[in-house]
């Protein structure tokens, strides 16, 4: 109950921010949904290149664990029979190895979320591609923050979710398609 009472704070505050700043309407380029494959072409590369440079940190930073854990899971099964203390063990042995994949996870998408926030901070932004130019002043500055936060988080959470978008995209844009042939 208190986290929907923190969000609902969070919603009139910026309710009320929105009220004193009486920000302007941002204007779209012509044709946004011309824009978005090309823009999520980039970004799926880019996640490429963050997936694999987490892989190589978090591989440098983690891999020997999880092989000493691997290992004694693999020789545990074949030197042990398992009755019921080395069932136990063997059940303690699987917990280690999950806590320790569920800690790497941890890392890895820490790891992304600061190397997305870092890669939107020099420049490479979603937002500021489906819009005609970014607000000046102060509203300019709240946008480039959100765009910077947007793209980080989109970045941090791999090129499997971008996919997942492309396609949804891709979705409808053929419906779009069919409803004109159509009529």
């Amino acid at each position: 109950m208190q986290r929907y009472v923190i969000t609902l704070l969070v919603v009139m505050v910026l309710a009320l921010l929105g009220l004193g700043v009486a920000p302007k309407a941002l204007a779209w380029r012509p044709d946004p949904l011309l824009v978005l494959p090309m823009v999520f072409g980039y970004v799926v590369l880019v996640c490429l290149f963050l997936e694999r440079a987490i892989e190589v940190f978090l591989s440098a930073l983690r891999g020997g664990g999880a092989d000493r854990l691997d290992q004694q899971l693999q020789s545990f099964d074949a030197i042990h029979k398992l009755d019921t203390e080395a069932r136990a063990e063997f059940q303690a042995l699987q917990l280690a190895r999950a806590d320790y994949r569920s800690h790497s996870r941890l890392i890895a998408q820490q790891m992304g979320l600061c190397m997305g926030l870092l890669i939107a901070l020099v420049g490479l932004r979603i937002l500021e591609q489906l819009v005609v130019a970014p607000p000046a002043g102060l509203q300019g500055r709240w946008f480039t923050c959100i765009d910077i936060l947007l793209t980080g988080s989109v970045l941090a959470g791999g090129s499997d979710a971008v996919n997942k978008l492309t396609k949804a995209y891709s979705q409808l844009m053929a419906s779009m398609a069919n409803k004109r042939i159509n009529q």
